[in-house]
C-alpha cells in the first residue's frame, strides 16, 4: 500500500540518521534537515490523499483496511517526527559545540601566533632533508634574510661554515636517539656577513604513523653573553696574574698564603708553608690548622676568628705550631673574612710568616735582661739577708759581733758591686761603640737590603738603641745606691759597740731621715711627705746609738707605709661627682710626719713620732709588739720591726714604747728612755 505512494525505502532509523548527520559538515546538515521537512510535508499530503480516497471507497472491508493503514501511517509519521526532533536537537547541540571549539581553536592559534612572533628566539621547523618548513618572524631580525628567501631552502646556507659539522651532528643525534637535545652553540651566517653566536634546542617531529618527519626547535642570540664570557675570562686571567704576582711578592717576603672554609679546614695553601709549619700543602689540605697547634693557642685563634667573623674585619695574631719533629714554631698571621657576592662570609684568607727566629732573639734578649736584673736582685737579696741577719743577731747573745758581721757583709757586697761597676764601665763603652757603628751603617746605607731591614724590624732596633743606654745607666744608679746604703749601714748600725755611749739623739734621727729620703719624696700618686721636727733642748743621752737608730727606722718606715695606705684607700673608694672640688688626695690634706723631742722633769727623753696616715684598728693594736705579727702584704714586712724596737727600748734602755692611734686620723708612737744609764749593765740578749 505504501509503495504505491512512492514511500517505500524512504524511512531511516534514528541511529542511521544520527550517523549520517554526524559525518556531515554543517552546511550538509542544514540541507538534510530541509529535505526531511519536505518529506514530512509530502507524507502529510499523501495521508490527506489516502483519507479522501477512503471516503470514496466501499464502506465495508476496504474502508476498514483504509482506516487501519491510516492509523498505521499516522503512528509512523508521529514516530518519525519524534525521531526527527531528537536528531535536530542533537545536531543543534553538536553545532554549538563545534562552533565553540572553532572559536577556542582560533583564540589558541592567535595566542600561539603572538607568542611565536614575540619570542626572543627564532622558532624553526626542518624537514628531514634539512630544508626550512617554518620560520618565526624573528628570523629576519637576526639573519637579515626575508623568510621567503630561505623557506624550503637548506639550513646550511644560514650556518657559519666552520660550525656546520657540529649542527649536522646535533640533528643526527636527535634522529638517532629520538630525544630532545639542548645547548648547541654555533655562529649564524647572516645576510650582512656578520656571524652572531646562537644557541639552539631542538626536538624530533613525528607523523601520523609515528614516523620521523623532521625537526622543530628554537635558536637564541647569545652574542652578548659570549662577549660577557670573553670579558669574564679576561678578568679571570687578570685576576690569576694579580694573584700570582701577590703570591710571588708574599713568598719573596717569606710568607705563605692560605684559605679556610667556615668549618676551619684548609682549602688552599701555597708552597711556602713548608718553611713555616714544616708540612707540605698536600699534608695540610682538607685538614684544620688547629690540629697543628697547642690547645691554648687553638682556643685563642678560634676566638680571634669568631670575632673577625662577627664584625667582618681583618685580624693579626701570633701563635705556635707543632712541627712534624714535635718542635714549637712561631707564626704571625694576617687574615680577613672571605665574602661571597651576597656579602656573606664563606671562609677566611690571609698570609702567614715564620717569626720563630724573632721569638728566639726576643727570648735571648729577655734572658740577658733577666740575667742583669737577677744580679741586681741578688744584691738586693744580699741586703735583705743582711737585714734579716741583723734581726736574728739582735735576738741572739752574739750582739757584740754583729758590727763585724755587718762590716764583713758590707765588704762582700762591695766586691760584686765593684765587679758590676767595672763591667758597667766597659759595657757602656762597648754599647756606645756598637751604637755609633750602627748609626754609621745607617747613614752610609740608608736603604738596607730587605733581609737586614727585616731583622732590624724583628728586633725593634730603634727601641734597643734607645733602651740599652738607659738600662746600663739604671744599673749603675742601682749599684751606686747599694754602695751608699752599705756606707750608711756602717755608720747607722753601730752594732759592734759593747757599751753605752753618750750621743746626740737628734743626729740619729736625722741620719735615719737621710736614709729614708727616697721614700719621703713625692711620686705620681702622692705628693712629698712633709717631716716637721720640733726638737727640744736635750743633753747627750747614754744609749746604744745603733739600736736606737734601728727603732727610729722602724717607726718612721711604718709612718710612711700608713700614709701610703691611706692615700691608696682614699683613691680607690672615692668616686668623683659633680659636687666634689677636691681630689681624694687633697681630702686627706698633705701627708705629714711630726717628730717631737723633749726632756722631762724626771730626766727622761721623750720622742714622739706622729703621722696622719690610716691609723691602727684596736684589735691590731693589742698585738702590735708581738714577734712576727704584721698586717702588711707578703714581702713587705717580717713582723719583727716593732717587736725588736719594743725590746730595744724596754729591755736594752729600760724605757717605754707606747702607741696611740685613731682609725682614719693617724698614729703616734712615744719613746721614753732615761738620759743616764749608769746603773744599766750591757745586755745583748732579747728575752
Amino acid at each position: 500500500m505504501l509503495s504505491q505512494f512512492g514511500l517505500k525505502g524512504t524511512f531511516y532509523s534514528s541511529s542511521s540518521y544520527h550517523q549520517f548527520f554526524f559525518n556531515m559538515s554543517t552546511p550538509s546538515l542544514e540541507q538534510e534537515i530541509k529535505a526531511l521537512r519536505q518529506q514530512n510535508a509530502q507524507l502529510k499530503h499523501q495521508l490527506h490523499t489516502i483519507t479522501q480516497a477512503s471516503l470514496k471507497s466501499d464502506e465495508n472491508a476496504e474502508h476498514i483496511e483504509t482506516e487501519r493503514l491510516t492509523e498505521q501511517l499516522e503512528l509512523r509519521i508521529e514516530e518519525r517526527t519524534q525521531t526527527l526532533q531528537m536528531v535536530i536537537a542533537q545536531l543543534q547541540a553538536e553545532i554549538r559545540d563545534r562552533n565553540e571549539a572553532e572559536i577556542a581553536l582560533a583564540a589558541s592559534e592567535a595566542k600561539f601566533r603572538s607568542l611565536v612572533e614575540h619570542a626572543n628566539g627564532v622558532i624553526f621547523e626542518l624537514a628531514l632533508n634539512g630544508t626550512f618548513t617554518y620560520l618565526s618572524p624573528h628570523f629576519t631580525d637576526i639573519w637579515g634574510f626575508e623568510i621567503s628567501e630561505v623557506l624550503h631552502q637548506s639550513f646550511t646556507h644560514c650556518i657559519y661554515p666552520k660550525d656546520l659539522p657540529a649542527c649536522q651532528a646535533f640533528l643526527k643525534k636527535i634522529a638517532a636517539t629520538g630525544k630532545k637535545q639542548s645547548g648547541l652553540e654555533f655562529r649564524a651566517q647572516c645576510k650582512d656577513s656578520s656571524t652572531p653566536w646562537m644557541m639552539s634546542n631542538a626536538s624530533p617531529m613525528y607523523g601520523i604513523q609515528g614516523e620521523l618527519v623532521g625537526f622543530q626547535g628554537i635558536a637564541f642570540d647569545i652574542s652578548e653573553a659570549k662577549r660577557d664570557e670573553v670579558i669574564r675570562k679576561q678578568a679571570e686571567a687578570a685576576l690569576r696574574q694579580s694573584e700570582q704576582r701577590f703570591r710571588d711578592v708574599s713568598e719573596a717576603a717569606g710568607e705563605y698564603l692560605w684559605e679556610l672554609n667556615l668549618e676551619g679546614v684548609y682549602t688552599f695553601v701555597s708552597e711556602k708553608v713548608k718553611s713555616v709549619k714544616g708540612y707540605t700543602p698536600a699534608q695540610l689540605l682538607e685538614r684544620s690548622p688547629f690540629e697543628f697547634m697547642p690547645t691554648t693557642d687553638s682556643v685563642k685563634v678560634k676566638a680571634v676568628l669568631k670575632n673577625a667573623c662577627a664584625h667582618k674585619r681583618s685580624f693579626t695574631l701570633e701563635h705556635r705550631n707543632i712541627t712534624p719533629s714535635g718542635e714549637i714554631a712561631w707564626e704571625k698571621v694576617n687574615g680577613l673574612p672571605l665574602l661571597d657576592e651576597q656579602g656573606e662570609i664563606v671562609g677566611f684568607r690571609g698570609a702567614g710568616l715564620s717569626i720563630t727566629d724573632q721569638k728566639i732573639a726576643e727570648e735571648a734578649l729577655r734572658c740577658s735582661e733577666q740575667e742583669l736584673r737577677q744580679k741586681a736582685q741578688d744584691l738586693e737579696h744580699t741586703l735583705k739577708e743582711l737585714q734579716h741577719t741583723q734581726s736574728q743577731l739582735i735576738q741572739s747573745e752574739k750582739m757584740s759581733s754583729l758590727g763585724q758581721l755587718v762590716a764583713g757583709v758590707a765588704h762582700e757586697i762591695n766586691n760584686p758591686v765593684n765587679f758590676i761597676f767595672g763591667n758597667l764601665f766597659h759595657a757602656n763603652e762597648y754599647a756606645q761603640d756598637l751604637i755609633r757603628l750602627i748609626q754609621v751603617y745607617q747613614r752610609a746605607y740608608p736603604n738596607p737590603v730587605s733581609i737586614v731591614q727585616g731583622e732590624a724590624d724583628a728586633i725593634d732596633l730603634d727601641f734597643v738603641l734607645e733602651d740599652l743606654p738607659k738600662l746600663l745607666s739604671s744599673m749603675r744608679v742601682g749599684a751606686e745606691r747599694i754602695q751608699k746604703i752599705v756606707s750608711s749601714l756602717r755608720t747607722f748600725s753601730r752594732m759592734d759597740e759593747s757599751d753605752f755611749k753618750a750621743v746626740d739623739i737628734h743626729d740619729g734621727i736625722d741620719s735615719t731621715l737621710m736614709i729614708l729620703q727616697s721614700r719621703l719624696k713625692g711620686r705620681s700618686d702622692r705628693p712629698e711627705i712633709t717631716v716637721t721636727k720640733h726638737y727640744g733642748t736635750l743633753s747627750q743621752v747614754e744609749c746604744y746609738a745603733g739600736q736606737l737608730n734601728q727603732v727610729f727606722m722602724n717607726l718612721l718606715s711604718n709612718a710612711i707605709d700608713a700614709i701610703d695606705e691611706k692615700i691608696e684607700n682614699s683613691a680607690s673608694s672615692s668616686a668623683p661627682n659633680a659636687t666634689e672640688t677636691l681630689s681624694p688626695l687633697a681630702s686627706c690634706l698633705l701627708p705629714l710626719i711630726t717628730i717631737h723631742t723633749e726632756l722631762t722633769r724626771s730626766n727622761h727623753i721623750l720622742i714622739r713620732i706622729t703621722d696622719n696616715g690610716a691609723g691602727i684598728p684596736e684589735a691590731v693594736r693589742d698585738r702590735l709588739f708581738d714577734p712576727f705579727f704584721t698586717t702588711k702584704p707578703v714581702g713587705k714586712g717580717t713582723g719583727m720591726g716593732l717587736s725588736i724596737s719594743y725590746q730595744i727600748v724596754t729591755e736594752r734602755h729600760h724605757g717605754t714604747l707606747s702607741c696611740h692611734s685613731s682609725l682614719g686620723k693617724g698614729t703616734e708612737f712615744v719613746i721614753e728612755i732615761p738620759v743616764n744609764q749608769e746603773n744599766v749593765k750591757p745586755d745583748y740578749s732579747i728575752r
